[in-house]
């Protein structure tokens, strides 16, 4: 896993580098804006596969533009490496365009390179609409105007610069590179703020807790981290950090570790037994993705208890699915005679009132399981009126954006641009893990633990894939997972699930996503050495 850090963080950790490790800034600047050029370069070769460094006479007409939009901070001042090394190397045409790098102190390292820059030959234009205008699809814009220790929004003349890189990007399709991170994304920022849109965000050092809030991941494009070479120890040097509860973003290679392995003699009734309580009439079909997507996680059994006009419309239809019509779920499920590992409660379930009733009895008599969808909405009613029925078990509930708000009692701006801290005093009220699922999803527990799973991926936006989600959890708890490590689990494989389906077939609909489940976990397993 990798720590994500606010920019608080950042700074610190920059300053711990040079101060107690001796590593100079002018040196860390040198190793972000090569590793940024780097990477740059790699992607400009994708897309034109005749780029090519120019001869040392050889003039570059047929080289892309590189419009290095720099701002006077050490932004600015990675986006002049970077402007600097493209110039030497002769694979672009490279232009600075100022957005502050020419106020900067001569003294500071922006001005240093931006010295530098010039002395290169390399045009500076504060023209900045003008020269725009000239931008064709094939360019590059680097947007490093500024970076994470912005304090709210952008104001003039930056927030007219990040307009203009957003218009020109779109008018002719030019690829938006950003250093660190777009230009008006900070820990501070909010939905309608002004924020260059990137197509491409290389981060530098450690990854930062605004890349993966819901309302700054929709500017970041796709996201890479750079090695800058900092110290290993660096972390423990961070002042007031505690360590178990430090943010960290899970990735593919960590799940298979969060997960126990089976053993060999497994069978149906070592393997977990999830008893599914979702679907009504119209909405049958959430009901059969989340215990579908169960069944593909590893899990032995799956029960439905379901309405009965339900049970006559889908018994059958999967048969390894076992369906009870249950007219009141309370009753059927006193007389189960299998031990039930996990409950799943919600998907397209209704919240008639007498819902109410349901789930605090499911709660008692499980007391492991997940809550999603409608039974979010019974969830609060219930809570509403004082009574906490899951405080005493393993619960996870995984709200999108707006159903945390109205757990939370706050507006969806809010739970958008603060996941962390409104997850966790929602998490501490209910007594449970929250999966907030977003592109980038954030799992809390109420002690405080945070991590990040990056799931932006467009496939993934269509109806059902939550309930996909659900089926998971549920079948990672039923298998014996506590509910903080079945949460993250559960996130990373359906975030691998759609990216490889979608790398295997192109876009699909939901009801293909539970067999990509089963497909990721088996992969990710084989790497990890189990099975054969």
């Amino acid at each position: 896993m990798k720590v994500v850090v606010t920019s608080e963080q950042m700074a610190e950790l920059d300053t711990v580098a040079q101060t107690r490790f001796g590593i100079p800034a002018v040196v860390l600047m040198e190793h972000a804006g090569l590793q940024l050029y780097r990477l740059l370069e790699r992607l400009a070769s994708g897309v034109d596969r005749h780029l090519r460094s120019a001869g040392e006479n050889e003039p570059a007409v047929d080289r892309p533009r590189l419009a290095v939009v720099a701002g006077r901070g050490n932004n600015g001042g990675d986006g002049l490496v970077i402007a600097r090394l493209a110039a030497i190397a002769g694979t672009f045409r490279v232009t600075v365009v100022d957005a502050g790098c020419t106020r900067a102190s001569e003294e500071s390292l922006t001005g240093v390179h931006l010295a530098s820059c010039r002395a290169l030959g390399i045009p500076v234009r504060d023209d900045v609409q003008e020269f725009f205008a000239s931008i064709e699809r094939g360019d590059w814009i680097v947007d490093a105007v500024s970076g994470t220790g912005l304090k709210g929004a952008l104001r003039p003349p930056a927030s007219e610069i990040v307009t203009a890189i957003n218009e020109t990007s779109e008018r002719c399709g030019a690829s938006v590179f950003a250093v660190d991170v777009p230009s008006g994304l900070g820990d501070e920022y909010r939905r309608g703020f002004p924020v260059v849109h990137a197509d491409v965000t290389a981060t530098v050092g450690r990854h930062k807790r605004c890349l993966f809030t819901p309302a700054g991941r929709t500017a970041v494009g796709n996201l890479h981290l750079l090695d800058i070479f900092f110290p290993r120890e660096l972390m423990k040097h961070l002042s007031g950090a505690d360590h178990s509860t430090v943010n960290s973003l899970i990735e593919p290679n960590d799940i298979p570790y969060l997960l126990p392995a089976v053993p060999l003699t497994a069978h149906k009734g070592t393997r977990g037994h999830v008893v599914v309580f979702a679907g009504q009439p119209g909405t049958t079909g959430a009901a059969l993705l989340c215990a579908t997507a169960a069944s593909r996680a590893r899990l032995g059994l799956v029960s439905m208890l379901v309405d009965p006009v339900v049970a006559e419309r889908i018994d059958g239809v999967n048969p390894s699915l076992m369906v009870h019509a249950a007219e009141i779920p309370e009753l059927v499920l006193e007389q189960m005679q299998r031990r039930i590992d996990a409950a799943l409660i919600g998907p397209g379930w209704g919240t008639g009132t007498r819902r109410r009733t349901t789930l605090s009895a499911i709660a008692a008599r499980a007391r492991r399981g997940v809550i999603d969808a409608d039974g979010l909405a019974v969830l609060g009613s219930v809570c509403s009126d004082g009574e906490v029925p899951l405080e005493d078990g393993e619960w996870v509930l995984t709200p999108h954006p707006a159903e945390c708000a109205r757990l939370a009692e706050c507006e969806i701006d809010d739970v958008l641009a603060e996941p962390d801290r409104i997850a966790v005093d929602v998490a501490r009220r209910y007594g449970a893990v929250v999966l907030l699922k977003a592109a980038s999803s954030w799992i809390c527990a109420p002690d405080g633990r945070l991590r990040v799973i990056d799931g932006a991926h467009p496939a993934g936006g269509v109806g059902g894939s939550g309930d996909v989600l659900s089926g998971i959890v549920a079948a990672f708890l039923a298998g014996g997972l506590d509910s903080f490590a079945a949460a993250c689990a559960a996130a990373g494989v359906h975030a691998e699930a759609i990216r490889r389906s979608y790398a295997e077939a192109g876009w699909f609909s939901a009801s293909e996503l539970p067999n990509a489940v089963g497909r990721a976990l088996a992969d990710l397993e084989r790497v990890a050495g189990r099975y054969g």
